[in-house]
């Protein structure tokens, strides 16, 4: 690296101390934060191009993101990507990011990275809350104290990073403290090596880099002691760590002088007596999840009518015109009008709700709420064999799947994992929206955020049946406890939340503007053509229509066998949005309205909420079980379970309408 004048900074730290805000102000880049543990479950590469001080020479720095770990000892999926990448990859840097309002328990991982022998820094983030509650930190004296630089920083507000990562870039040597430090890092000794008797008595765990790393010569030049290993089990690991704690203990005495004011932790408190309260706790969830489909659909549809006169009217009758002036074919007007502008407008139509959503939803995460949820959840998950913290990958799920199931990476348990992996498509992806939105929009009007709620909340009951049930089934096994910390509520920067909500409405927009726009063309063909590649006057005869008249009564006792309705849910599987193309392109309004009603709109959505995800999630989901066997089985499963609960809503709204 030295040779292409390029460096590698490793972030490491514990979870939820600012890694991920910092590493994206690095290299302007968007990886996911979020105010709870587990946010990064997988190293992220970035870069940015610094000047070399005195010159005008560019250099290139490499910016690892390190999942969040509390130690190097690797018992979880985050703790054995850091370590390997820390001792395989031998970054020129570590800088070891610690949440500078809770030094006691970052402090620990920062004795067990001095170890390891790599140049290292220590950036106390966070230090805008340390001032706002009056402490001051002898920033020298602990530099003094841990032998290595330690320089104050706020990565929220972006303050005091790039200059001095530049000034310590140079730093090539790891200074050792003398006294009580040096001997306590001797004996962590024993803890690294407890570490690796792990991978060696775990190979289903192991990378092959590190296998190749169990031996004597690695241990070597690690500067390990495998004679160690031994006696490893005579070990007392309980006392180290009290050593260690009790060193660092003395460091903190020494070095901070606590404010008067706890602002943070007192606001927390006050919030948290009525967030999280055993009995309300959840009722305000579904309160406040409530109010955000309220707001967006009646603030939303403001915007939404405005879109769709823009698409179905002023943009429709434009191009017929210019087209029609232009002469040009009869097919290409119609491709357009009734393919691409109808299929991709009718999506793009409900940009503004989907945005709203967004707004609430990454606030609530970046708050530091959503982790809450997880926390008041667990009570109930734990009935059914899983702990809260499967609970993180379902809240995801509400934006997409895909990340949602890659998740699932942070438990520990392989049975807990799999089965979260199965239920997590059951949570509703902004994906759906747009369905729930166009269906809602016509027969629910008055009901829309009721609505909207029960989709959500039915999501979530059915998640958690499911996980009952697969526990007690194929996925049998004990559970993990579930610990997590409840971080403090903060205050979101608003440049990172700004960008979160662009990037997700980008995202949704670009998914409109490709695989939308892919899938409205393929659908304009498919109903305008049949199998000899004829026109044909009535769709009915087209492939699409000979293809869904043979799927079409499989639905007819859910209430919404038209082949034009089945073959929106086969389209969907290439993306949830493609169902709103395909009944913009297949249906007239008139037959949309008269051949659904409210009890088989319902329907119609709690099967959309529940079937096979997109084609996107499936394949992360075979990637993740890392076989076809169980990915199959998921996708037939979730079908079924959508298909159960569409008959039964449908069933039991007959028999209300009837009686009404």
């Amino acid at each position: 690296m030295a040779d292409l004048a390029k460096y590698t900074i490793a972030l490491a730290g514990n979870p939820n101390c600012g890694k991920t805000t910092l590493f994206n102000r690095l290299t302007k880049s968007n990886q996911k934060v979020g105010n709870w543990p587990g946010v990064t479950i997988e190293k992220k590469v970035g870069s940015y191009v610094k000047t070399k001080p005195g010159t005008a020479e560019k250099e290139t720095v490499n910016v690892v993101d390190l999942p969040g770990i509390y130690s190097l000892t690797p018992y979880s999926a985050e703790e054995i990507i850091a370590r390997n990448y820390i001792v395989d990859e031998n970054p020129d840097l570590v800088i070891n990011i610690v949440d500078a309002t809770n030094l006691e328990r970052n402090l620990y991982l920062t004795f067990q990275l001095k170890k390891l022998g790599c140049p290292m820094i220590v950036a106390l983030n966070m230090m805008d809350e340390v001032e706002q509650n009056g402490t001051v930190i002898d920033f020298e004296k602990m530099s003094e104290m841990l032998g290595v630089p330690v320089i104050p920083i706020s990565a929220i507000e972006g303050k005091s990073f790039s200059s001095k990562v530049a000034k310590l870039m140079g730093y090539k040597s790891s200074k050792v403290a003398e006294g009580g430090v040096e001997k306590l890092i001797a004996k962590s000794n024993d803890i690294l090596d407890h570490s690796v008797k792990y991978f060696s008595e775990h190979p289903e765990a192991t990378p092959v880099a590190q296998k190749e790393a169990i031996s004597e010569d690695a241990f070597e030049k690690k500067k390990f002691d495998p004679t160690l290993l031994k006696n490893a089990d005579d070990i007392d690991y309980d006392a180290h760590s009290a050593e260690i704690y009790s060193e660092i203990s003395k460091i903190v005495s020494a070095t901070v002088r606590e404010g008067e004011k706890q602002v943070q932790q007192d606001r927390t408190k006050k919030i948290d007596a009525i967030l999280t309260n055993k009995w309300i706790g959840i009722p305000i969830f579904l309160v406040l999840m409530f109010i955000v489909f309220e707001l967006s659909f009646t603030v939303g549809g403001i915007f939404t009518d405005l879109i769709d006169v823009f698409f179905n009217e002023t943009l429709a009758e434009f191009v017929e015109e210019w087209f029609t002036s232009a002469g040009t074919s009869d097919w290409m007007i119609d491709l357009v009008i009734n393919g691409i502008i109808a299929g991709v407008g009718g999506v793009l139509t409900f940009v503004p709700q989907i945005f709203i959503l967004f707004v609430f939803l990454t606030l609530m995460e970046d708050t530091g709420y959503m982790a809450r949820v997880a926390f008041l959840l667990d009570r109930i998950f734990k009935y059914i064999g899983l702990s809260g913290k499967s609970f993180i990958p379902l809240i995801l799920g509400f934006g997409c799947s895909v990340p949602a199931v890659m998740a699932a990476r942070t438990l520990d348990n392989e049975m807990d994992r799999k089965t979260t992996i199965f239920i997590t498509p059951f949570m509703s992806c902004g994906a759906r929206l747009p369905i729930y939105a166009l269906f809602v929009g016509v027969f629910f009007t008055a009901y829309y955020g009721l609505t909207m709620l029960f989709l959500y909340v039915l999501g979530i009951l059915v998640a958690i049946g499911s996980a009952w049930l697969l526990k007690k089934t194929i996925f049998k096994g004990p559970s993990s406890p579930f610990i997590m910390e409840l971080p403090p509520y903060r205050f979101p920067d608003l440049y990172t939340y700004l960008k979160h909500i662009w990037e997700k409405t980008r995202g949704f927009v670009i998914r409109a503007g490709t695989i939308i726009f892919l899938a409205s063309v393929m659908i304009w063909f498919l109903q305008g053509y049949d199998f000899s590649f004829a026109a044909v006057e009535d769709s009915a005869d087209s492939i699409l229509g000979v293809i869904g008249s043979v799927i079409a009564p499989i639905f007819e006792p859910l209430g919404f066998g038209d082949w034009r309705a089945a073959m929106s849910l086969f389209t969907g599987f290439i993306a949830k949005e493609a169902v709103v193309s395909t009944i913009e392109i297949l249906y007239t309004p008139e037959d949309f309205e008269m051949l659904f009603t409210p009890v088989i709109a319902l329907a119609f959505m709690v099967f959309t909420l529940l079937y096979l995800p997109c084609l996107a999630a499936f394949a992360t989901i075979k990637r993740e079980l890392n076989s076809w066997k169980l990915a199959i089985l998921a996708a037939i499963y979730q079908t079924a379970v959508a298909y159960i609960a569409a008959f039964i809503v449908y069933r039991v709204g007959l028999l209300v309408v009837q009686f009404l």
